[in-house]
């Protein structure tokens, strides 16, 4: 073999060795984010920032989300059976068809989240700031949404403009046996499909979307 070509050869090997070396280093240095195939249940992700992280399908059921950071997360179809999310911000997060049957939402930021055709059944909501979301077809059977603001996010003296905004979309929603006491329903958007709960009828301010007060 002429020297050249050995020359050659101990270059490529070093190459192979080098770009091999990288990769490992590379994988070892990045966060993976969890599969859709990896079970999370009882997961303690209380208080850790997953803001745009990407969970559709993902098994979530109990577990600890308490103060998390999922703002723009991506939970289409997860199961969160009984999570706890009191206190997390899920402001414009993906929970389409997202299973939240029994889960703790208090207190959540849940502005502009979109819950298309999600359950919540006998899911706590109490005190939740659901301004702007989307609880389109969602199931919201015996649901707790003492305290919730589903109003129009508007002070009066904003421009003209900001005032077209309309407050929580729940054309389509079932809201039979939730409990509304202390919800503000101001500018909320329903139609005929929207079951309400017998001992509430329809809520006051639904579809006002005139410019109010939010402290009167």
């Amino acid at each position: 073999m002429r020297i050249g070509t050995c020359w050659g050869f101990v270059v490529l090997c070093l190459g192979l060795i080098g770009a091999s070396c990288s990769a490992s280093s590379n994988t070892s240095t990045n966060t993976v984010a969890p599969t859709t195939t990896e079970s999370l249940s009882g997961a303690d992700f209380s208080g850790r920032n997953l803001s745009g992280e990407d969970f559709n399908f993902a098994d979530l059921s109990g577990a600890n989300l308490s103060g998390a950071h999922l703002k723009g997360a991506n939970l289409y179809e997860a199961n969160l059976k009984g999570a706890n999310l009191s206190g997390a911000d899920l402001s414009g997060a993906w929970l389409g068809r997202a299973d939240l049957t029994e889960a703790n939402l208090s207190g959540a930021n849940l502005k502009g989240a979109d819950f298309l055709r999600a359950k919540l059944i006998r899911a706590d909501l109490s005190g939740a700031n659901l301004n702007r979301s989307s609880l389109m077809h969602a199931v919201l059977i015996d649901a707790n949404l003492t305290g919730a603001n589903l109003a129009i996010d508007l002070a009066c003296g904003l421009d003209i403009f900001a005032r077209k905004n309309t407050g929580a979309n729940l054309r389509g929603a079932d809201l039979r046996g939730a409990d509304l006491t202390g919800a503000n329903f101001t500018g909320v958007q329903a139609n005929t499909r929207t079951k309400w709960p017998a001992k509430f009828g329809v809520p006051a301010g639904v579809g006002d979307t005139k410019c109010y007060d939010p402290h009167s």
